[in-house]
């Protein structure tokens, strides 16, 4: 056992080593804790005294419900079938080279995975100041939601390990399991959707119903939520003994799999290792859809390149997409378009705000795009030689590269306001603007990719990258945010309000199209 801690130690000591020669990770990284203090700055001094803000706290509670259903649901469906924990090809080779028992291959596998789960809680914990604002917690509650996602993030993993050990020594369980894990889903979803109808408010409703105690009544699901209360509350007995039980279950969890994790456990992770080590390469990648399109058989089609230079490469893209899709159509256009549509019918019309359900969907749809999926053209395509090879101008390179993926997302977006603007009669002019800003959004993600790609290389981990363009994005929004609120506070027109912000956002993608046309000119990356 000390040759694994071992192992684990030195590759603490490579990593940092490696962190000291590269000054742009470390800066990153320190830019990352700085948000963290600053969060904390932030909600200390948002302390107003007043107590807490009942629209603020049923909005806190539903956004951390909603989290965490995203992240315990499908963590424990997926652990019924292959093991869900991230296994690495290393570990599951060890069990059968190293002369150690498989309970302590499997304790070295869960130790690691608990330094991923700290990077991920360090992540959000930096959006502290948003989730927590008007709830009146101080720093003491920006502690506590640190400590709420630290407890999320590093229990389900073994949770999930002595889930699957029990569904392996026992088979007949798993359809019943899956069944109550879907059947809980479904009905979760459905009490949140139900609150929408018989009220002239349907986002109250909704609100009403996932910050209700009901939840609270749900084992381990309102265990997390009862400690992620506690930011609002404080420590209470409901906490501790959620916490308890938390903490029982994982000690079960960790005795049944040290106690029955066999090298027919590690045979069956095999097959999820190779998974898990080839979705960690398409992140590093860039192409974080690859599994998406993974079982997708592509159709014939009768194509001919007709263009020359760097124009190939769109005609490329073109051909990719007509084997893969219907036309630029494919799940991602599905998503957007039905997104836009829900977020209509769910958002009520207000006479001071014209537009608001195309603002609505174009506010989610950056939100997706810039912070969640970063969608764009990635890593995957600096890799190609030809990229490098092709005598033509690096601005000429860039636009044909990048430019099919923002046609595609503007396409997807106007399809959707257009349905929205027709069946709840908003501006369609608007829906317009706001397609060409989130067009904007697409190419600005694109030249960051390929910016980090250039100033990073492959030598840091996708994470901090990722954060990088966290950081890049907020400051990005600011100027739309600054447009937001001169329209509410100065009465300002919302079709000039969309065109000041297409122009803004229009020079940033001009500055931005300089660097990363640079980033391309050669394929040596730091």
């Amino acid at each position: 056992m000390v040759s694994l801690f071992y192992i684990l130690r030195k590759s603490f000591k490579n990593g940092l080593k490696q962190l000291v020669k590269k000054k742009l990770a470390l800066l990153g990284y320190l830019v990352l804790y700085g948000f963290m203090i600053y969060g904390a700055i932030i909600v200390y001094r948002g302390k107003s005294g007043e107590g807490i803000n009942p629209t603020s706290l049923q909005m806190y509670q539903s956004i951390m419900l909603g989290l965490i259903i995203l992240t315990v649901v499908p963590s424990l469906y997926s652990c019924l079938g292959k093991i869900s924990t991230a296994f690495r090809m290393a570990d599951v080779n060890m069990i059968f080279v190293a002369p150690y028992h498989p309970a302590k291959i499997l304790l070295f596998s869960q130790l690691r995975q608990a330094a991923q789960s700290f990077i991920i809680m360090i992540f959000m914990v930096i959006q502290a100041p948003y989730f927590t604002g008007g709830l009146d917690s101080g720093v003491s509650g920006f502690f506590l939601y640190g400590f709420a996602w630290m407890v999320l993030t590093l229990s389900i993993s073994p949770i999930c390990t002595g889930l699957f050990i029990v569904n392996m020594r026992l088979p007949k369980l798993k359809r019943m399991f899956k069944t109550l894990i879907i059947a809980l889903a479904m009905s979760l979803i459905g009490y949140v959707i139900l609150g929408a109808f018989g009220t002239s408010d349907p986002i109250n409703g909704m609100l009403s119903r996932a910050s209700s105690d009901w939840f609270l009544k749900i084992p381990l699901i309102g265990w997390y939520r009862s400690i992620f209360d506690s930011v609002a509350f404080g420590f209470t007995w409901e906490t501790l003994i959620s916490l308890a039980l938390i903490l029982l279950l994982v000690t079960t969890s960790l005795i049944i799999s040290f106690k029955f994790a066999t090298t027919d456990f590690f045979e069956d992770a095999i097959t999820q290792s190779e998974k898990t080590e080839e979705a960690l390469s398409a992140i590093k990648d860039g192409n974080q859809f690859k599994n998406l399109y993974k079982n997708k058989k592509a159709r014939k089609v009768k194509f001919q390149f007709k263009k020359a230079k760097s124009k190939v490469i769109l005609e490329k893209q073109l051909l990719e997409m007509k084997k893969k899709g219907l036309f630029l159509f494919d799940i991602k256009s599905l998503f957007i378009i039905s997104a836009l549509i829900l977020v209509g019918s769910i958002v009520p019309q207000v006479e001071e705000i014209p537009s608001v359900k195309l603002l609505a969907g174009a506010v989610l749809l950056i939100y997706f795009i810039v912070i969640i999926v970063n969608i764009g053209v990635g890593k995957t395509e600096l890799n190609k030689h030809y990229l490098y090879l092709i005598p033509d101008n690096n601005f000429e390179k860039l636009i044909n590269l990048t430019i099919l993926e923002g046609i595609k997302i503007f396409k997807d977006c106007f399809i959707g306001f257009l349905v929205v603007s027709i069946i709840f009669n908003e501006n369609i002019f608007h829906g317009f603007l706001c397609g060409i800003i989130l067009f904007m959004f697409v190419m600005i993600q694109s030249f960051l990719e390929l910016i980090c790609s250039k100033l990073f290389g492959n030598t840091q981990t996708q994470m901090l990258k990722g954060f990088i363009r966290f950081i890049f994005n907020i400051i990005i929004l600011i100027p739309g945010i600054s447009i937001a609120i001169a329209f509410g506070l100065l009465n300002i027109s919302l079709t000039i309000a969309l065109l000041i912000v297409v122009l803004i956002y229009l020079s940033i993608t001009l500055m931005l199209s300089v660097p990363a046309a640079f980033s391309i000119k050669n394929p040596e990356f730091n």
